[in-house]
């Protein structure tokens, strides 16, 4: 069973993962490594946000660039 006390910075941090995985999804073989990246990310929910974040940023921007 999934906890449902999930706090502000973390449901934020899902929220942008899954916009991601939602952008990202009809260029599959392109972004293949990023999405697994972000799949292992918001299975496991690590506790360290700020690595997560720069993660999501470096992303973003890599998605933001090729769009």
């Amino acid at each position: 069973m999934y906890n449902l006390n999930i706090d502000s910075k973390k449901l934020e941090l899902l929220k942008r993962s899954n916009n991601l995985l939602e952008r990202t999804r009809k260029k599959y073989k392109k972004y293949e490594s990023e999405r697994k990246l972000l799949l292992e990310l918001t299975t496991n929910m690590p506790e360290d946000y700020a690595k997560w974040e720069k993660i999501l940023d470096s992303i973003e921007t890599l998605v933001k660039s090729e769009e």
